[in-house]
């Protein structure tokens, strides 16, 4: 983790000592006789991101100790903190980043192309990131098919296509479009940012080029938008946790902030910024004053994530080494690309996971799914209940 941490502050490190005058406007006038407007701006920003970033450290802290209670995270040589762990702590450094790009932008507005960038990085593999974590809390691919609406629903009924409610019996090919739906935002937003970054250095804002740019990015932006907004309900069925909807706001709304950004503050903001001896031109107080933003909901983002992302014990259940299976085994397999079902010596560990889930749904135990791949007491109550003939035949297999 240290190490993501070190490797986003280098890459701001050489955003920021590659500001020329090719890059980006000389600013540097921005650092004399400071109106104090734009010290207020600059001091609670940089506030507002500490306070992110202590946040994130906290939360990120606390999946990590719960993480090792599972005997993750311990003397490995590549050390990992499970498929779980990894992912959820990857989510929660979005808003940390965020929020360090967005503190350059507002020191060094001439950089805000390239911290875009960082940022429409961040952000697409944090999208993909959380489909995988609510499959691995799921347990595998049969599960979210087998809980599956069994009637027609209008699932492509989502906003910005709140209109298209045509009722459809739920298949996994619908599962797949709306996964490549929101791959795509992850492969084009940062594909885009780089193509910023290049047109930025040679083409007027108002250019063919960066306003077919910006259709590219809004269409993109909009139809993973919808896409995850859609899959979310059919993937989430069988869920009994209490934070999904936080985990989608988590998310959505830094999906959304950055476009509601672009478009809004220059109807608010429309003219330049004066300062006592200088004027800033209207473009870069944009990129300065969206970077005071940009902190600002970072923080709350930061704070939402306290609240989706739980290091409790639903989220880690506690372990026995000595009778069940590694967390999240038929997940992590499934999602290598491995099918348990297909493979005779994993049918007792399949069984197993649909044995707990079975178990939780009867008993309506707040776990659930999340327990998936992992013999807990739900499995032995269940083993117990089996016929005398089976138990040996169960025992040979698992040896």
């Amino acid at each position: 983790m240290p190490s993501i941490v070190s490797i986003v502050a280098a890459l701001c490190m050489a955003a920021v000592s590659a500001q020329t005058p090719e890059t980006g406007p000389a600013t540097s006038y921005i650092f004399h006789d400071t109106p104090p407007t734009l010290l207020f701006m600059w001091g609670a920003g940089c506030f507002c991101a500490l306070l992110t970033v202590a946040t994130t450290v906290y939360n990120i802290r606390q999946h990590m100790t719960a993480a090792r209670a599972q005997g993750f995270g311990q003397d490995e040589l590549i050390t990992s903190f499970g498929v779980r762990a990894d992912r959820i702590m990857q989510l929660l450094l979005v808003p940390a980043v965020c929020s360090i790009t967005a503190v350059v932008q507002m020191f060094l507005p001439g950089t805000a192309n390239v911290m875009s960038l960082l940022r429409s990085i961040q952000l697409a593999f944090a999208m993909v990131r959380l489909i995988e974590l609510l499959f691995i809390l799921n347990g595998s691919q049969q599960q979210i098919v087998s809980k599956l609406p069994q009637e027609q629903r209008s699932i492509f009924a989502s906003p910005p296509c709140c209109c298209l409610r045509c009722p459809v019996l739920p298949k996994l090919w619908h599962l797949r479009f709306f996964v490549l739906g929101v791959q795509q935002f992850m492969f084009i937003l940062p594909l885009m940012g780089v193509f910023d970054v290049y047109l930025g250095t040679r083409f007027a804002e108002d250019s063919a080029q960066k306003k077919f740019s910006g259709i590219v990015v809004t269409v993109s932006t909009m139809l993973g938008m919808w896409t995850f907004k859609c899959l979310l309900p059919l993937i989430t069925e069988g869920l009994n946790t209490r934070s999904l909807g936080s985990m989608e706001h988590f998310l959505l709304f830094q999906m959304m902030a950055a476009k509601l950004l672009e478009k809004v503050l220059p109807l608010v903001v429309p003219g330049n910024f004066e300062g006592n001896s200088w004027v800033m031109p209207h473009d870069i107080f944009m990129e300065v004053l969206t970077g005071f933003i940009l902190c600002v909901l970072q923080l709350s983002l930061a704070t939402l994530g306290l609240q989706a992302y739980v290091a409790d014990e639903t989220m880690y259940p506690k372990v026995d080494y000595d009778s069940e299976l590694p967390p999240d085994t038929i997940a992590a397999l499934d999602m290598s690309g491995v099918d348990p079902h297909k493979w005779r010596r994993l049918d007792n560990w399949a069984v197993a996971a649909a044995a707990i889930a079975a178990a939780s749904d009867a008993t309506s135990a707040a776990a659930g799914p999340l327990l998936l791949g992992h013999k807990g007491p739900n499995y032995r109550r269940v083993e117990g209940q089996k016929p005398a003939a089976e138990a040996p035949e169960q025992e040979e297999a698992d040896v």
